[in-house]
């Protein structure tokens, strides 16, 4: 759901899993955009927003759950610049990571589509989600139900997941500064 101007509309917002197409080697380069807010606690917030957007996922593995906790990123190409990959202007930067790093982390890795009202989202075809989370602990019906004191205390529970998988990728660079072509990083190894 979102609210403009005073309006809530729903948003039909849908994830489905795609069959690995092989494009990660270890060496590819993963991309996470940032909104405006850099801290742990927004990408949690943002995490749970779509957490019930992963049942079908789940669903499709073979794994129970209402959804998953994930943190949404790209496959880069080195033709392609990290600018490409912006959302609009409410996100400011990016971090990268290499497909190795997150191998050797053992973060699950899925190969997923994204959708809005039926159609796939630019870059749908180069998206994946890095698992946090599969845990029934945290549901984001409890967690929009609860208080102001409760809700950090959830946060406090999953951040060190989160810091841990956040804890692979480089430092946040600015989209800004971000030029053309061949501008990534190696994302360490």
């Amino acid at each position: 759901m979102s609210y403009l101007s005073g309006m809530l509309f729903v948003v039909s917002y849908a994830i489905s899993l795609r069959v690995d197409d092989g494009r990660l080697a270890d060496d590819s380069q993963l991309l996470l955009r940032l909104g405006t807010d850099r801290d742990v606690d927004q990408t949690i917030k943002a995490s749970l927003g779509h957490y019930l957007s992963y049942s079908g996922v789940l669903r499709d593995l073979g794994m129970a759950g209402a959804g998953a906790l994930t943190l949404s990123v790209y496959i880069l190409k080195s033709e392609r610049s990290p600018r490409e990959f912006r959302a609009g202007p409410f996100q400011r930067s990016y971090r990268t990571t290499s497909v190795a790093r997150v191998r050797k982390a053992e973060v699950p890795i899925w190969a997923t589509d994204v959708a809005v009202e039926g159609r796939p989202l630019p870059n749908s075809a180069d998206h994946f989600d890095l698992v946090v989370s599969t845990a029934e602990d945290v549901l984001p019906d409890a967690y929009a139900a609860a208080g102001k004191a409760e809700r950090r205390r959830l946060r406090d529970v999953l951040r060190p997941r989160f810091e841990l998988v956040l804890a692979i990728f480089d430092p946040p660079r600015p989209f800004e500064t971000s030029g053309g072509t061949g501008t990534l990083g190696t994302g360490g190894a």
